[in-house]
């Protein structure tokens, strides 16, 4: 798959991001202030129905099968994981919100396990969700003729137009899809606020997109199964009656997709692995040396 070209990006790199929502804290007398709001805030009560809502939703657009032996005859683990870990790059080159990112391999994911594609058009696939996902959450989302160029004019830009609409039509128009980052948001802010908890939920949650045998896992299990690997590893309780009130989990209910995770954290820190764009993304002084911190050796 071709490098990402810096020469690609013009001007849209220096364009206005988005406000984006922030929650800060959660208070003594169990509120939440709402993201992107210094004044209106959530009761405990509230939260859980949020929650519960949200958990509906994401079923609605899971991945429920193993789609590389169900239906891809043409693709492997080790392909995707190379799409993903490019796909890091080029939205890490854009500026794209993690969101997007996340969002489409939501759509990647779902429309693989619909459509057999060839391994020749994976990265077209790839590349025409990304689009997909930036046009829905992104202010500006990258023009057709910059991804074109990206991939190097592997493919055309009636290739990546017609792309995009096979992957629409193939997922019914189902595109506001629940992502991990709700649940992540307010699990984290059910902790006690911690830079270094959140920065390494996010490089978790990114990493985890590169492990296939997570797929199938709902968004809220895995938003849980970062969280509880980060506290792990910072040597902080993993689980406790706050998370489970706030994610509507029990300890159980994670423990395999932590594991999962624990086993792709040690894969990727392993001199072997040729995957770079997660530890490249989380390499900035901002990140204080997450991108270089070993997995615990248990849970």
């Amino acid at each position: 798959m071709a490098k990402v070209g810096h020469s690609a990006l013009r001007d849209i790199t220096n364009r206005p991001r988005p406000a984006r929502n922030l929650v800060d804290k959660v208070g003594s007398d169990r509120v939440v202030p709402v993201r992107g709001s210094e004044d209106l805030v959530l009761s405990e009560e509230c939260i859980r129905d949020v929650i519960l809502t949200l958990q509906r939703s994401e079923r609605m657009y899971r991945v429920s099968r193993d789609y590389l032996a169900d239906v891809q005859k043409d693709i492997s683990k080790s392909m995707r994981s190379l799409l993903v870990d490019w796909l890091i790059e080029v939205s890490e080159e854009y500026r794209l919100l993690p969101e997007t990112l996340h969002l489409a391999m939501n759509y990647l994911d779902r429309f693989l396990q619909m459509v057999c594609v060839d391994r020749s058009r994976l990265q077209l696939v790839g590349l025409s969700c990304l689009l997909l996902a930036s046009k829905v959450e992104e202010v500006y989302p990258p023009l057709v003729d910059d991804l074109v160029f990206i991939c190097d004019y592997t493919y055309t830009r009636e290739e990546v137009i017609e792309m995009e609409s096979l992957v629409v039509s193939t997922l019914e128009f189902r595109l506001t899809v629940t992502t991990m980052f709700p649940f992540m948001h307010i699990l984290l802010r059910a902790c006690v606020v911690d830079s270094r908890l959140d920065q390494l939920a996010s490089f978790l949650a990114d990493l985890s997109l590169l492990n296939y045998s997570l797929v199938t896992y709902l968004p809220s299990t895995i938003a849980a199964a970062c969280v509880y690997v980060a506290r792990r590893s910072l040597n902080m309780p993993g689980w406790n009656d706050e998370l489970e009130r706030a994610s509507n989990l029990v300890l159980r209910d994670i423990q395999n997709p932590a594991r999962e995770l624990l086993i792709q954290w040690r894969k990727y820190v392993s001199p072997a692995c040729t995957l770079h764009s997660v530890r490249d993304k989380y390499s900035g002084s901002q990140y204080s040396g997450i991108e270089s911190m070993l997995p615990p050796t248990v849970l």
